[in-house]
Protein backbone atom coordinates (compact mmCIF):
# COMPACT_ATOMS: atom_id res chain seq x y z
CA UNK A 1 0.00 0.00 0.00
CA UNK A 2 2.87 2.35 0.68
CA UNK A 3 4.10 2.12 -2.83
CA UNK A 4 0.71 2.51 -4.00
CA UNK A 5 0.65 5.64 -2.22
CA UNK A 6 3.86 7.08 -3.01
CA UNK A 7 3.36 6.64 -7.20
CA UNK A 8 -0.10 9.08 -6.47
CA UNK A 9 1.71 12.02 -4.93
CA UNK A 10 4.48 14.78 -6.05
CA UNK A 11 6.61 14.84 -3.18
CA UNK A 12 7.89 18.80 -3.40
CA UNK A 13 11.74 19.13 -3.37
CA UNK A 14 12.17 22.47 -3.42
CA UNK A 15 10.12 25.96 -2.08
CA UNK A 16 6.99 26.69 -4.63
CA UNK A 17 7.15 30.44 -3.87
CA UNK A 18 10.97 31.20 -4.05
CA UNK A 19 11.72 27.82 -5.41
CA UNK A 20 14.52 27.30 -3.02
CA UNK A 21 16.29 24.49 -1.33
CA UNK A 22 16.74 24.59 1.78
CA UNK A 23 13.67 23.45 3.81
CA UNK A 24 12.86 22.11 7.55
CA UNK A 25 10.38 19.84 7.92
CA UNK A 26 8.04 21.35 10.67
CA UNK A 27 4.89 19.20 11.50
CA UNK A 28 3.90 16.10 10.51
CA UNK A 29 -0.31 15.12 10.18
CA UNK A 30 -1.84 11.75 9.59
CA UNK A 31 -5.09 12.55 6.72
CA UNK A 32 -8.27 11.26 8.57
CA UNK A 33 -11.01 12.42 5.86
CA UNK A 34 -15.18 12.28 6.87
CA UNK A 35 -16.58 9.16 5.46
CA UNK A 36 -18.30 9.15 1.91
CA UNK A 37 -16.16 11.31 0.25
CA UNK A 38 -14.91 10.30 -3.32
CA UNK A 39 -13.24 7.39 -3.53
CA UNK A 40 -9.61 9.30 -5.03
CA UNK A 41 -9.81 11.30 -1.63
CA UNK A 42 -10.51 8.32 0.56
CA UNK A 43 -7.53 6.39 -0.46
CA UNK A 44 -5.36 9.12 1.36
CA UNK A 45 -6.95 8.76 4.78
CA UNK A 46 -4.51 7.95 6.95
CA UNK A 47 -1.86 8.43 5.39
CA UNK A 48 0.79 11.09 6.62
CA UNK A 49 1.43 14.82 4.99
CA UNK A 50 4.15 16.96 6.22
CA UNK A 51 4.76 20.69 6.55
CA UNK A 52 7.85 22.08 5.23
CA UNK A 53 9.33 25.64 6.04
CA UNK A 54 11.53 27.53 3.13
CA UNK A 55 14.25 28.51 5.61
CA UNK A 56 14.79 31.30 2.83
CA UNK A 57 11.31 32.84 2.31
CA UNK A 58 9.40 31.39 5.47
CA UNK A 59 7.04 30.11 3.55
CA UNK A 60 5.87 26.87 4.33
CA UNK A 61 4.20 24.15 1.97
CA UNK A 62 2.96 20.45 2.07
CA UNK A 63 5.14 18.45 0.88
CA UNK A 64 3.01 16.00 -0.56
CA UNK A 65 1.30 16.72 -3.74
CA UNK A 66 -1.79 13.97 -5.35
CA UNK A 67 -0.71 13.83 -8.56
CA UNK A 68 -4.60 13.00 -9.96
CA UNK A 69 -5.66 15.77 -12.18
CA UNK A 70 -9.34 15.37 -10.54
CA UNK A 71 -8.29 15.00 -7.23
CA UNK A 72 -9.02 18.61 -5.88
CA UNK A 73 -12.19 18.95 -7.49
CA UNK A 74 -13.33 15.31 -5.90
CA UNK A 75 -11.74 17.33 -2.59
CA UNK A 76 -13.95 20.11 -3.05
CA UNK A 77 -16.97 18.28 -4.55
CA UNK A 78 -19.93 20.90 -2.91
CA UNK A 79 -22.18 18.61 -4.71
CA UNK A 80 -24.60 18.75 -0.60
CA UNK A 81 -24.07 22.40 -0.14
CA UNK A 82 -27.03 24.45 -0.84
CA UNK A 83 -25.65 27.69 -2.10
CA UNK A 84 -28.96 29.94 -1.60
CA UNK A 85 -28.39 29.23 2.00
CA UNK A 86 -24.75 30.72 1.78
CA UNK A 87 -26.22 33.95 0.18
CA UNK A 88 -28.67 34.19 2.51
CA UNK A 89 -26.30 33.14 5.55
CA UNK A 90 -24.40 36.13 7.39
CA UNK A 91 -21.44 34.00 8.52
CA UNK A 92 -19.35 36.50 6.19
CA UNK A 93 -21.18 39.51 5.98
CA UNK A 94 -18.52 40.99 8.01
CA UNK A 95 -15.46 39.70 5.85
CA UNK A 96 -17.29 41.34 2.70
CA UNK A 97 -18.23 44.69 4.47
CA UNK A 98 -14.23 44.88 5.35
CA UNK A 99 -13.11 44.34 1.30
CA UNK A 100 -15.11 46.95 0.41
CA UNK A 101 -14.05 49.46 3.18
CA UNK A 102 -10.64 48.23 2.41
CA UNK A 103 -10.57 49.36 -1.37
CA UNK A 104 -12.29 52.61 -0.81
CA UNK A 105 -9.45 53.20 1.51
CA UNK A 106 -6.91 52.70 -1.39
CA UNK A 107 -9.12 55.06 -3.54
CA UNK A 108 -11.22 51.59 -5.07
CA UNK A 109 -14.92 52.56 -6.04
CA UNK A 110 -16.18 51.10 -8.96
CA UNK A 111 -14.46 49.55 -12.13
CA UNK A 112 -14.08 45.31 -13.09
CA UNK A 113 -13.97 43.17 -10.61
CA UNK A 114 -12.93 39.46 -10.42
CA UNK A 115 -13.66 37.30 -7.46
CA UNK A 116 -11.17 34.14 -7.83
CA UNK A 117 -13.34 31.17 -6.23
CA UNK A 118 -16.69 33.26 -6.60
CA UNK A 119 -17.93 29.77 -4.95
CA UNK A 120 -21.86 30.94 -4.73
CA UNK A 121 -21.60 34.76 -5.50
CA UNK A 122 -21.92 36.37 -2.46
CA UNK A 123 -19.36 38.31 -2.54
CA UNK A 124 -20.40 39.21 -6.64
CA UNK A 125 -23.44 40.01 -5.42
CA UNK A 126 -22.16 42.48 -2.84
CA UNK A 127 -19.47 44.26 -5.35
CA UNK A 128 -22.78 44.78 -7.59
CA UNK A 129 -24.38 46.68 -5.14
CA UNK A 130 -20.95 48.50 -4.83
CA UNK A 131 -21.18 49.51 -7.93
CA UNK A 132 -18.84 47.17 -9.74
CA UNK A 133 -18.75 45.14 -12.69
CA UNK A 134 -18.39 41.45 -11.15
CA UNK A 135 -17.01 38.38 -12.97
CA UNK A 136 -15.99 35.15 -11.17
CA UNK A 137 -13.88 31.96 -11.13
CA UNK A 138 -15.56 28.49 -9.49
CA UNK A 139 -14.36 25.01 -10.39
CA UNK A 140 -17.30 23.80 -8.84
CA UNK A 141 -19.78 23.85 -11.63
CA UNK A 142 -23.14 23.56 -9.53
CA UNK A 143 -22.25 26.40 -7.76
CA UNK A 144 -21.18 28.32 -11.10
CA UNK A 145 -24.16 27.42 -12.53
CA UNK A 146 -25.96 29.06 -9.57
CA UNK A 147 -23.99 31.85 -9.88
CA UNK A 148 -24.95 32.62 -13.80
CA UNK A 149 -28.57 31.33 -13.67
CA UNK A 150 -29.64 32.77 -10.21
CA UNK A 151 -27.60 36.17 -9.85
CA UNK A 152 -26.57 36.50 -13.78
CA UNK A 153 -22.93 37.02 -13.01
CA UNK A 154 -20.49 35.88 -15.76
CA UNK A 155 -18.68 32.75 -14.40
CA UNK A 156 -15.87 31.25 -15.13
CA UNK A 157 -15.79 27.21 -14.60
CA UNK A 158 -12.58 25.80 -14.14
CA UNK A 159 -9.54 26.01 -12.45
CA UNK A 160 -7.95 28.90 -12.26
CA UNK A 161 -4.53 27.51 -13.74
CA UNK A 162 -6.22 26.55 -16.54
CA UNK A 163 -9.06 29.71 -16.68
CA UNK A 164 -8.49 31.65 -20.25
CA UNK A 165 -8.73 35.54 -18.72
CA UNK A 166 -8.50 39.09 -20.58
CA UNK A 167 -5.06 40.72 -19.79
CA UNK A 168 -4.79 44.17 -18.32
CA UNK A 169 -8.52 44.09 -17.74
CA UNK A 170 -9.43 44.20 -14.00
CA UNK A 171 -9.40 46.98 -11.66
CA UNK A 172 -9.88 44.60 -8.73
CA UNK A 173 -9.08 40.86 -8.03
CA UNK A 174 -9.86 39.63 -4.69
CA UNK A 175 -8.63 35.62 -3.89
CA UNK A 176 -10.39 35.07 -0.40
CA UNK A 177 -9.54 31.97 1.82
CA UNK A 178 -8.40 30.35 -1.29
CA UNK A 179 -4.57 31.09 -2.37
CA UNK A 180 -3.73 28.51 0.44
CA UNK A 181 -5.63 25.63 -1.19
CA UNK A 182 -3.87 25.91 -5.05
CA UNK A 183 -1.02 23.75 -6.58
CA UNK A 184 1.61 26.49 -8.15
CA UNK A 185 0.84 29.94 -5.80
CA UNK A 186 3.57 32.20 -7.34
CA UNK A 187 2.03 31.42 -11.03
CA UNK A 188 -1.19 31.99 -9.55
CA UNK A 189 -0.55 35.32 -8.31
CA UNK A 190 1.42 36.10 -11.43
CA UNK A 191 -1.58 35.23 -13.61
CA UNK A 192 -3.33 37.48 -11.46
CA UNK A 193 -0.50 40.50 -12.35
CA UNK A 194 -1.29 39.70 -16.01
CA UNK A 195 -5.09 40.11 -15.87
CA UNK A 196 -4.94 43.33 -13.67
CA UNK A 197 -4.67 46.92 -15.07
CA UNK A 198 -1.51 49.10 -14.54
CA UNK A 199 -2.02 50.35 -10.85
CA UNK A 200 -5.20 47.60 -10.43
CA UNK A 201 -5.63 46.37 -6.53
CA UNK A 202 -5.00 42.88 -5.50
CA UNK A 203 -6.57 41.51 -2.52
CA UNK A 204 -5.51 38.56 -0.52
CA UNK A 205 -7.10 36.78 2.38
CA UNK A 206 -5.05 34.36 3.21
CA UNK A 207 -4.58 31.61 7.11
CA UNK A 208 -1.37 33.05 8.65
CA UNK A 209 0.15 29.70 9.36
CA UNK A 210 2.35 30.38 12.58
CA UNK A 211 -0.80 31.13 14.41
CA UNK A 212 -3.38 28.56 12.93
CA UNK A 213 -0.58 25.92 14.11
CA UNK A 214 -0.50 27.37 17.87
CA UNK A 215 -4.20 27.77 17.81
CA UNK A 216 -4.72 23.88 17.03
CA UNK A 217 -2.30 23.22 19.54
CA UNK A 218 -4.15 24.43 22.13
CA UNK A 219 -7.67 22.87 21.02
CA UNK A 220 -5.98 19.78 20.99
CA UNK A 221 -4.60 20.44 24.55
CA UNK A 222 -8.05 21.50 25.21
CA UNK A 223 -9.77 18.69 23.83
CA UNK A 224 -11.84 20.82 21.55
CA UNK A 225 -10.76 19.89 17.95
CA UNK A 226 -8.43 17.40 16.52
CA UNK A 227 -8.59 18.92 13.09
CA UNK A 228 -5.42 19.33 11.35
CA UNK A 229 -3.82 22.89 10.33
CA UNK A 230 -3.43 20.86 6.65
CA UNK A 231 -7.08 19.96 6.77
CA UNK A 232 -6.38 16.88 4.45
CA UNK A 233 -5.09 18.40 1.79
CA UNK A 234 -6.80 21.69 2.35
CA UNK A 235 -4.30 24.21 3.34
CA UNK A 236 -1.41 23.38 1.20
CA UNK A 237 0.32 26.60 1.19
CA UNK A 238 0.86 28.34 4.21
CA UNK A 239 1.68 32.30 4.30
CA UNK A 240 2.95 35.12 7.35
CA UNK A 241 3.91 38.29 5.95
CA UNK A 242 7.57 37.84 5.08
CA UNK A 243 6.87 35.30 2.79
CA UNK A 244 3.78 36.90 1.21
CA UNK A 245 5.57 40.67 0.70
CA UNK A 246 8.79 38.51 -1.09
CA UNK A 247 6.96 37.55 -3.37
CA UNK A 248 4.41 40.17 -4.31
CA UNK A 249 7.54 42.29 -4.65
CA UNK A 250 9.16 39.80 -6.58
CA UNK A 251 6.23 39.27 -9.57
CA UNK A 252 5.41 43.09 -9.89
CA UNK A 253 3.63 44.49 -7.26
CA UNK A 254 3.97 47.08 -4.39
CA UNK A 255 2.14 45.70 -1.46
CA UNK A 256 0.37 49.12 0.41
CA UNK A 257 -1.40 47.24 3.09
CA UNK A 258 -1.47 44.30 5.56
CA UNK A 259 -4.47 43.88 7.77
CA UNK A 260 -5.07 41.40 10.54
CA UNK A 261 -8.45 40.10 9.12
CA UNK A 262 -12.10 39.98 10.79
CA UNK A 263 -13.55 36.31 11.98
CA UNK A 264 -16.32 34.97 10.70
CA UNK A 265 -19.63 34.52 12.20
CA UNK A 266 -21.44 31.52 13.99
CA UNK A 267 -25.42 31.94 13.01
CA UNK A 268 -27.18 33.82 15.21
CA UNK A 269 -29.43 32.46 18.03
CA UNK A 270 -27.58 30.35 20.25
CA UNK A 271 -25.94 31.29 23.59
CA UNK A 272 -22.73 29.19 22.27
CA UNK A 273 -22.19 30.27 18.71
CA UNK A 274 -22.20 34.21 19.91
CA UNK A 275 -19.88 33.03 22.70
CA UNK A 276 -17.68 31.95 19.95
CA UNK A 277 -18.28 35.17 18.11
CA UNK A 278 -17.53 37.50 21.33
CA UNK A 279 -14.11 35.23 21.26
CA UNK A 280 -13.35 35.74 17.88
CA UNK A 281 -13.90 39.22 18.09
CA UNK A 282 -11.88 39.97 20.96
CA UNK A 283 -8.93 37.79 19.42
CA UNK A 284 -9.30 39.81 16.66
CA UNK A 285 -9.44 43.06 18.29
CA UNK A 286 -6.53 42.55 20.62
CA UNK A 287 -4.39 41.22 17.91
CA UNK A 288 -5.09 44.14 15.55
CA UNK A 289 -4.24 46.57 18.45
CA UNK A 290 -0.75 44.59 18.95
CA UNK A 291 0.35 44.63 15.33
CA UNK A 292 -0.91 48.15 15.02
CA UNK A 293 1.12 49.09 17.86
CA UNK A 294 3.97 46.68 18.16
CA UNK A 295 4.07 45.28 14.87
CA UNK A 296 4.03 42.19 16.28
CA UNK A 297 1.21 39.63 14.25
CA UNK A 298 -0.75 37.55 16.45
CA UNK A 299 -3.30 37.72 13.80
CA UNK A 300 -5.18 33.94 12.70
CA UNK A 301 -5.82 35.16 9.14
CA UNK A 302 -4.10 37.95 7.08
CA UNK A 303 -5.22 40.46 4.38
CA UNK A 304 -2.75 41.83 1.72
CA UNK A 305 -3.96 44.75 -0.23
CA UNK A 306 -0.93 45.49 -3.72
CA UNK A 307 -1.39 47.43 -6.22
CA UNK A 308 0.28 46.57 -9.99
CA UNK A 309 3.12 48.41 -10.56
Amino acid sequence: MGDVMLAQVRLLSQCPLCYGHRTKSIRAEKNSFPPNLHPEVMIFNSTWSHLIRCLDCSFAFVQEIPTSPTFFLNRYDNSWFNPEEEVKSFRKTSIFKEVFDILKKQGATAGKFLDVGSFAGKLLYCAREEGYEPEGIEINPKLANFTREKLNFKVYCSEFQSAVLPENYYDVITIIDVLEHLTGPKEVLANLLTSLKKGGILYIKVPHYPMQILKQDIARVLRISDAGVFSNFGHINHFNIKSMRKVLNEIGFSLVQVEIARPEKWSKGRSLWRLRNLIRDVIWMTSSFLYRCTGTCAGLNLIFVAKKR
